[in-house]
C-alpha cells in the first residue's frame, strides 16, 4: 500500500463526518440553495473536494444528493398533503409548476397528479437516480 493510500484510509473518517455535515446542509437549505458550490463554501472546503467525498463514499454527487432531496420532499407532499401541485412546486423551490411537472414526469413516468392518484409511495422508485429539478 503506498503512502498516499494510507493517509486516504486513515482520513475516512474525517470525509464521513464532512458527508454527514452535507447532508445535514443539504437537509435544511435545498429550497433555497441548489449549488454544490454553497455548500462546499459552507463547510469551508472546495466544491471538487466535497464532490470527491460525497462520490467515494456514497457514489453521488452534491448534486446528486440535493436533487434526491427535493424529489423525496416532492413524493412526500403529494402522497401526505392534498396540496395543490403548484403549492408542492413552490414549496420545493420550484418557481415553474410547469417545469416541475415535466422534471417529475421525465424521472418518474407519471405526472404529479398522475402519481398522486395512482397511490404509489417513495418505495416505488429507486433514489439512485433522483435528479428531478
Amino acid at each position: 500500500m503506498t503512502q498516499k493510500e494510507e493517509l486516504e484510509i486513515m482520513s475516512f473518517p474525517a470525509h464521513v463526518e464532512v458527508i454527514m455535515q452535507v447532508i445535514g446542509l443539504v437537509d435544511k437549505h435545498y429550497r433555497k440553495q441548489r449549488s454544490p458550490k454553497f455548500y462546499a463554501n459552507t463547510l469551508s472546503i472546495k466544491t471538487v473536494v466535497l464532490n470527491r467525498y460525497c462520490n467515494r463514499i456514497l457514489r453521488k454527487s452534491v448534486y446528486d444528493l440535493v436533487q434526491e432531496k427535493i424529489h423525496e420532499e416532492a413524493i412526500m407532499l403529494l402522497v401526505h398533503t392534498d396540496w395543490s401541485i403548484k403549492r408542492i412546486s413552490y414549496e420545493i423551490g420550484c418557481s415553474d409548476p410547469g417545469y416541475f411537472n415535466r422534471c417529475f414526469k421525465k424521472k418518474t413516468g407519471y405526472t404529479p397528479k398522475k402519481f398522486r392518484l395512482s397511490g404509489l409511495g417513495m418505495e416505488q422508485f429507486d433514489k439512485s437516480d433522483s435528479k428531478i429539478i
